[in-house]
């Protein structure tokens, strides 16, 4: 098979690139548009009627959400000791402890119901699908 008749991969061009980085760093639409030398309602086209431009803004803000998830989940642990600590220092204020233990409660429940509803969710799936080896949330 010749360059010619491989069948060719759609890019972005430069300036599609450049609004995409402008906006993925926080940049308003109109600065991003700015940024990449097009006017707004150019950028608005892409965003509204480019399929490739559009799949790649939504791949990468996935991406950046979850190395940001990553980067948090990393500091879990500290964050309740901290909390747990303050909870718990008799030396600081009530309304501070206070708000600690309101935060650790919160916090718990959440994280029970979130599991519970990962759960159920799983086992409804595995009814539809038959799939019981695929069980990833199972507790052991």
């Amino acid at each position: 098979m010749s360059e010619n008749d491989r069948e060719t991969v759609p890019r972005l061009s430069t300036k599609q690139s450049k609004a995409l980085e402008a906006l993925l760093s926080g940049m308003t639409k109109g600065d991003a548009a700015t940024s990449a030398g097009v006017t707004p309602r150019t950028l608005n086209r892409w965003l509204h009627e480019d399929v490739l431009f559009w799949d790649t803004l939504q791949q990468e803000s996935r991406t950046a959400v979850f190395d940001a998830t990553r980067r948090l989940t990393a500091t879990l642990d500290t964050a309740v000791t901290v909390m747990a600590s303050v909870m718990e220092d008799v030396s600081a204020p009530a309304a501070v402890r206070l708000r600690a233990a309101q935060v650790v409660t919160e916090t718990a429940v959440k994280l029970i119901e979130t599991s519970d509803i990962l759960k159920r969710l799983e086992e409804l799936e595995t009814r539809l699908t038959g799939n019981e080896g695929a069980n990833r949330f199972a507790t052991r």
